[in-house]
């Protein structure tokens, strides 16, 4: 087990989208502005066995492929379910980054945060100055939670391995269950609630 910080990707892809390629340039960045962290790629079966050609590149550039046996009704729904489940997935600490942030400064100091959870506030703005897109406020409305006061992104976390986490990680997967069933499938919401 490697003792370096380590970055977590979730990747659900196939050939007809672009979100493998996504994977390599903010991995790419990844390594080059942290070369001290490790990377860490979580796949689903499907998209495992997919990487083929110019997409299984993607496989040299990071340092562990996790591939778990997970399967949602499309491909959105598959990259949630993990993503919501990602803690009991991936071992000890880790920056979780969306495939589609692009980091572009060195990471690992978010590791001495003394924190058990970190998130950057959404979009990067201060919360006076956030406004609500209607999808997203529609999720709120129609579950009947109140509108979070600071609201984060989910793209980017730090995320410890405490007892707190994992449980924090187990209402956010339950709470996104509840959600998919009413046909809603954005993991903010649900995140924030939890």
């Amino acid at each position: 087990m490697s003792s370096k910080p380590k970055i977590v990707y979730v990747l659900v892809s196939d050939s007809a989208d672009h979100f493998t390629e996504m994977a390599m340039l903010s991995a790419y960045c990844a390594r080059t502005y942290s070369p001290n962290c490790s990377i860490e790629l979580v796949v689903d079966k499907k998209t495992k066995a997919g990487m083929a050609d110019n997409r299984a590149k993607l496989l040299d550039m990071v340092d562990i492929v996790t591939e778990v046996d997970v399967t949602g009704e499309n491909n959105a729904f598959t990259s949630r379910l993990i993503k919501t489940q990602l803690r009991k997935f991936v071992k000890g600490d880790y920056l979780y980054v969306d495939i589609d942030a692009v980091p572009v400064a060195e990471l690992s100091s978010v590791f001495s945060l003394d924190t058990d959870l970190a998130m950057a506030h959404d979009h990067n703005v201060p919360p006076e100055k956030f406004i609500f897109y209607d999808y997203e406020r529609e999720i709120f409305d129609k579950t009947g939670w109140p509108l979070p006061k600071r609201y984060f992104n989910s793209g980017v976390m730090l995320v410890k391995d405490t007892q707190k986490v994992r449980d924090f990680f187990d209402f956010w997967h339950g709470l996104w269950q509840e959600n998919r069933k009413l046909g809603l499938h954005k993991d903010q919401p649900p995140m924030h609630e939890a």
